[in-house]
């Protein structure tokens, strides 16, 4: 009896590493999309994802470069909680 009262629990536990697992290949595939387009013409969330791109870098320059993306993101999307939050990454 108690094996299948716990079947539930296992498998939501195993639902929510695969939603993690896809909410993280997601990001990447993302971010790689953000930084092959020109910046002119990206919007809110590809500046966003340009911005995680350049942080990874950890080099003062791409450091500068992601607080130029993230304030675009900002400026197009002034209410993204992830560009307010990336920016204060690059801000050490």
């Amino acid at each position: 009896m108690r094996a299948i009262a716990s079947r539930p629990q296992s498998v939501c536990h195993r639902g929510n590493k695969i939603v993690s697992s896809i909410t993280s290949e997601i990001e990447t595939i993302e971010r790689d999309r953000a930084i092959l387009k020109p910046p002119s013409s990206l919007g809110a969330w590809k500046a966003y994802h340009r911005g995680l791109w350049y942080m990874y870098r950890f080099t003062r320059t791409e450091n500068e470069l992601a607080q130029h993306f993230f304030d675009m993101s900002i400026r197009l999307d002034p209410g993204s909680a992830r560009a307010h939050a990336g920016i204060s990454f690059t801000h050490w």
